[in-house]
């Protein structure tokens, strides 16, 4: 570590004891930060800005201790994040970090909590994308299984769930299991009424 390097993370290191001195937490802040960036980059496109996201949100995932509840949360930010920038420039490093950043957020969490069908999602799509890129049947199947998990959090909020269940069907139909897709689909549709409720409740 060099001179510049050293005195930059000694004045950050300061910055955040200022900061939880003054009653905010950083880590909190970096993760909001970088879901801002991440945003900004959605609408312009920019390279420079995803990179900042990838940034604040490791950073994030680095201060928050492992016991902090937070943590599953602050992970799977990160790991949207080495996804979004694969997507911009194909490379394989982001979406292998992307991959095993979404698993730690599910296994960092307990299995009732209510955002693990998104997280299980999450991984679902990450698997799908590498099986996309090479070819590999057990990427596809593991999406599959990931997809299968997410439907099956009864805890989970139900929109999850069935958009869970929406990509397990696709995938299940690639993998030729046409019945079980089926039955999937007729359990998916038998859960939108629920949707469609908390939906006008909101509304209303």
């Amino acid at each position: 570590m060099d001179e510049d390097t050293a005195m930059e993370n000694s004045e950050l290191s300061q910055l955040f004891k200022q900061m939880q001195d003054d009653g905010i937490e950083p880590t909190e802040l970096l993760a909001q930060m970088a879901v801002q960036a991440y945003k900004e980059h959605i609408r312009t496109d920019k390279l420079d800005l995803i990179d900042a996201a990838v940034a604040m949100a490791a950073e994030s995932v680095k201060r928050t201790p492992v016991s902090s509840d937070t943590l599953p949360t602050h992970l799977s930010i990160y790991g949207v994040m080495l996804a979004s920038r694969y997507e911009r420039t194909g490379n394989m490093a982001d979406l292998e970090a992307a991959i095993q950043t979404a698993q730690q957020a599910i296994n960092s969490a307990p299995d009732n909590h209510p955002d693990r069908a998104a997280w299980l999602n999450n991984l679902g799509n990450k698997l799908r994308s590498r099986y996309e890129r090479t070819g590999d049947m057990v990427d596809l199947e593991k999406s599959g299984d990931s997809y299968s998990c997410a439907w099956k959090c009864e805890n989970s909020i139900p929109f999850y769930r069935v958009q869970a269940a929406a990509q397990c069907v696709d995938v299940l139909g690639l993998l030729g299991k046409l019945n079980h897709a089926a039955e999937l689909t007729g359990n998916a549709i038998n859960l939108l009424p629920t949707i469609s409720n908390r939906s006008l409740q909101r509304s209303n």
